[in-house]
């Protein structure tokens, strides 16, 4: 299925075609691997770095840059966590423009 504007939809990760659109196809393998960290929901950062497997400073980066491109946001609130040692975190989010972008439609429960 595709919009007018020849961008298709996408159901799975997996069927994304990060060349169809050149700001899709800009997007390193580790920001695309972070924004599928947060393709079910906002999570924090400590749980985008375990999803990646990267180390946290280079995921951090990452998730920076993608903030600078409007495709993330973040807050900071509470986490909780055995392998954790502070209750607050830093939590991303997709943005409009990255669900846009990523060709998903947005789910009415993403948060």
């Amino acid at each position: 299925m595709y919009r007018r504007d020849g961008w298709g939809f996408y159901r799975r990760w997996n069927e994304v075609d990060w060349e169809a659109v050149p700001e899709r196809a800009t997007l390193t393998e580790l920001q695309r691997a972070a924004m599928g960290a947060l393709a079910d929901a906002a999570e924090p950062a400590v749980l985008v770095v375990r999803e990646v497997g990267r180390s946290a400073p280079v995921v951090e980066a990452a998730l920076r840059e993608l903030r600078e491109k409007g495709l993330v946001e973040s807050h900071t609130e509470p986490f909780f966590d055995s392998e954790y040692d502070n209750d607050q975190a830093e939590w991303w989010k997709l943005t409009d423009e990255a669900w846009d972008l990523l060709g998903f439609i947005k789910s009415p429960r993403y948060h």
